[in-house]
């Protein structure tokens, strides 16, 4: 067994020497947070802690070693950003007025805790070994198995996978994902950074959060998967569900498929411009289009409700589709709805109206071909090198000749800069074309009248300039205009007035609100403004909502 005075608190293997380690790189003459334990403090007199691998709003997540098993874990620590802070001793304080959320939280990570541990013989999980409550927190330690992220794993090879690679991927999680739903626990934030690919060749998720972390203007500091997370997490429309993960689960084998993920769900709740390449739609199964087109409808009532629903459509196999295909080429029909979604699958179908259109269009190929030849976005199928059908392997690496697609195509062997002025800062530092070849950096944010909020105003060095790879370029960002007109959101409700707002360019906590009654007004709405309607404000504006204080009458019998 090893002595844990001995072990690198960055990777957990023997000391080699003093200093920096050679396995890992750890360097134990860096500071540390002061929200984070020390790394080499004790846990219940059993636990090592080591260094902290992740972090969020509800808490931290440690490297750390068990003196008992003489085994790796991840502990992970709760630790509920703005409700409370770190004493020199490494207790956990609550801060005065937050107790009440404090503890209401603090007991719902137990009890996730605690039902994560009955679901130990789920495959896509990572076991549960132990649940401690120490320091006036509680702590879950989880065993550690060597994988990476999703998001990594792709990066590794070439970005994305075609069906039949990612069939094989993610086939194991739909059970586990049911009988995580059977037991009343909804994850909230699946997503390319919370499932993981093992040496083994499992995928495993982890990330389980209480609800609070994955809602949007919650009791603590929030975290949303952009691109993953459902409109229901910002507080949009409708509650979260089995139908939330659902969400999730499509969009991120949509980004798996496509090398991007879909556009945030507060940008397609406006324009819903999401799109699915037409050559990776000639080569995706039909059924897996439409179980992709149902699962990643906008509104909850439109969508998928389970993942048992998505099954049969993600357990077709390409090779088996093309053979139909080519044995009776029929129109395609429209998926089959349950009761429950048909009666809206009209108002927000723009999704599968799309991709039903692109897979007809196989019966037009030849057409379909010239066409996207002259635009210029098809491209050659690159053959794969894998014999066994499925490309995957325990070294995390699948056939390399997969190319990444986007919609900004770049040449890594090229070293003239592309021009990013004008672009979504989002989306550029999430394009998996400039991952490992540019380095981006924020260092300004101005005002522009020419510049939407979030959007490129410059670039240093300019475009066309020659760099080296992994050269930082560094950006200043468009706050949007400074003057606005004051938007109309009289008659939305509360949380439909904030986001219009802050979607117009204004500083939620310059955001105020106040009530008055109006019995000719709906009940609880906005029913007036301060600056009012159309007037000339500045960003840095006070701006006071008034919301209807009128709850209704009751219905005369």
């Amino acid at each position: 067994m090893a002595n844990p005075n001995n072990l690198c608190p960055g990777c957990m293997n023997e000391k080699l020497a003093d200093g920096k380690c050679p396995i890992c790189g750890y360097n134990p003459e860096e500071p540390v947070n002061p929200m984070f334990l020390r790394p080499g403090s004790m846990l219940d007199g059993r636990y090592m802690i080591g260094k902290a691998i992740d972090n969020n709003g509800e808490g931290i997540t440690y490297l750390g070693y068990d003196t008992v098993t003489a085994t790796t874990v991840n502990i992970r620590e709760f630790f509920p950003l703005g409700l409370c802070e770190r004493s020199e001793d490494g207790n956990v304080l609550m801060l005065s007025g937050a107790e009440f959320a404090y503890n209401d939280t603090l007991l719902k990570f137990v009890d996730l805790s605690k039902q994560l541990f009955q679901l130990n013989e789920l495959p896509a999980l990572f076991d549960i070994v132990d649940i401690r409550e120490a320091n006036s927190t509680a702590y879950r330690i989880t065993k550690a198995v060597p994988s990476i992220t999703l998001r990594e794993f792709l990066m590794r090879n070439g970005g994305m996978l075609k069906w039949d690679q990612a069939r094989s991927l993610f086939a194991p999680l739909v059970s586990s994902i049911s009988a995580i739903h059977k037991a009343g626990i909804i994850h909230r934030g699946i997503s390319p950074d919370t499932l993981y690919v093992g040496k083994d060749g499992k995928v495993r998720i982890t990330g389980f959060c209480i609800p609070e972390t994955r809602t949007a203007r919650s009791a603590v500091t929030s975290q949303l998967f952009p691109g993953f997370a459902a409109i229901e997490q910002y507080g949009e429309a409708g509650t979260q569900g089995t139908w939330t993960d659902v969400y999730a689960f499509a969009a991120t084998i949509y980004r798996t498929l496509v090398g991007n993920p879909p556009p945030e769900a507060t940008e397609r709740i406006e324009n819903d411009n999401m799109t699915i390449p037409a050559k990776i739609a000639h080569e995706t199964p039909k059924a897996v289009l439409e179980t992709l087109a149902n699962a990643l409808q906008v509104l909850p009532d439109d969508r998928t409700m389970t993942i048992d629903e998505m099954r049969k459509g993600l357990s077709v196999s390409a090779a088996v589709s093309t053979a139909a295909v080519k044995k009776e080429p029929a129109a395609p029909t429209p998926p089959q709805k349950s009761k429950k979604n048909s009666k809206k699958k009209n108002a927000s179908g723009k999704m599968y109206g799309l991709v039903a259109g692109i897979v007809t269009a196989f019966l037009l190929a030849i057409i379909v071909f010239f066409v996207l030849s002259l635009m210029g976005v098809f491209e050659p199928e690159d053959p794969s090198t894998d014999s066994s059908g499925n490309g995957l392997d325990a070294s995390f690496t699948v056939s390399q000749d997969i190319a990444s697609k986007s919609d900004i195509q770049f040449d890594p062997g090229l070293t003239a800069l592309p021009n990013f002025k004008g672009l979504k800062y989002a989306d550029v530092i999430n394009n998996i074309d400039f991952e490992g070849v540019y380095k981006f950096k924020v260092t300004a944010k101005q005002y522009s009248d020419t510049y939407k909020a979030g959007y490129i105003i410059s670039q240093s060095p300019a475009e066309g300039t020659t760099v080296e790879k992994n050269t930082t370029i560094e950006v200043v960002l468009s706050l949007g205009p400074y003057y606005m007109s004051m938007p109309d959101i009289t008659g939305m409700t509360k949380d439909e007035a904030i986001l219009a707002l802050l979607k117009a360019g204004f500083a939620y906590d310059n955001i105020v609100f106040s009530e008055r009654y109006d019995e000719e007004k709906a009940p609880s709405t906005v029913i007036g403004t301060e600056p009012g309607l159309g007037q000339s404000v500045n960003a840095d504006s006070r701006i006071e909502v008034i919301i209807n204080s009128f709850k209704g009458t009751d219905p005369i019998e």
